[in-house]
């Protein structure tokens, strides 16, 4: 299975290629522009430096946060207009898990806190298991002292981390072998700090 990962939750843009677990091809860039203007041709020159054509795709899979709230929102939307436009299945993975998929370590515990500021943090706890992450404790946005008590105790936290799309693309084959695919209808941004986002409900 041939997979397009990209993320846009952070000042890096980032996408891979990868063929089921193994990636092929990844490149990423730090642009001043918003990733509105420069995600699809930076997505396109991918896949042209590739040499893969859309028909060859079998996966498409975004980060969808937590992150920048205009970030994610742009990579989503996007994700489920190529998803409609390419006919290719589509996963949405979260920051957290892709940044699970970064860590070293021997243990089997890989915890994950991202600064939220205000005294919060993005959270989530993951196991290893055959090869495999197991998510334990689903992202949320809590405090360290809560997390740290859920997780057996402090960990790291992480400040501006670096998503890679490679790290997208080995949580997405994971999904797509379990056959757990999203819809462009399906499909949401992960939004744990919504008071933040900016966005007004309709009375």
């Amino acid at each position: 299975m041939k997979i397009l990962a990209y993320d846009t939750s952070g000042e890096l843009l980032t996408a891979a290629l990868a063929e089921n677990d193994r990636v092929v091809y990844d490149e990423e860039s730090v642009s001043s522009e918003r990733h509105s203007s420069t995600l699809i041709p930076f997505l396109k020159k991918v896949l042209k430096k590739a040499r893969l054509k859309v028909e060859e795709l079998g996966l498409l899979a975004v980060g969808v946060g937590p992150g920048s709230f205009t970030g994610i929102r742009v990579g989503v939307m996007t994700a489920k207009l190529l998803a409609l436009v390419w006919k290719t299945r589509l996963v949405g993975v979260s920051s957290l898990e892709a940044i699970a998929y970064q860590a070293d370590g021997s243990s089997d515990r890989v915890p994950v806190a991202v600064d939220a500021r205000r005294g919060r943090i993005y959270a989530a706890l993951y196991e290893k298991k055959a090869g495999k992450l197991i998510e334990r404790i689903a992202p949320r946005l809590t405090t360290p002292e809560e997390f740290f008590k859920r997780a057996g105790g402090p960990v790291p936290v992480i400040d501006r981390p670096l998503v890679r799309a490679s790290s997208i693309a080995r949580a997405a084959y994971e999904y797509a072998k379990r056959k757990c695919f999203s819809t462009p209808d399906t499909l949401e941004p992960l939004y744990l700090h919504p008071k933040d986002c900016n966005v007004t409900k309709k009375k």
